[in-house]
């Protein structure tokens, strides 16, 4: 619920935060719906920020160039994504 999600945002180690862009690793998720993304079990994508909006994304939603997406989860699976991205 709401609560839930603002208490997880609160701690940093439950959270991280994907930028797409070009010539990154993140770059192979531009294009693509995030239903068609595999993401590490337990891990949820709960904000899409695009320009100067927030959105919540739905498994349609098309990533673009510039998105910024929190990813809330359990360590392991957020430590999976930050190798698999190389986000520091």
């Amino acid at each position: 619920n709401e609560l839930e999600l603002k208490e997880a945002l609160l701690h940093d180690e439950d959270f991280l935060s994907l930028t797409m862009r070009m010539n990154t690793p993140t770059a192979e998720l531009i294009g693509r719906s995030l239903r068609d993304i595999e993401f590490p079990d337990g891990c949820l994508v709960a904000l899409l920020r695009r320009g100067g909006s927030m959105l919540i994304p739905r498994g349609d939603t098309i990533l673009q160039e510039d998105d910024r997406l929190t990813v809330l989860g359990a360590k392991e699976g957020l430590d999976a994504l930050t190798e698999r991205f190389h986000t520091h």
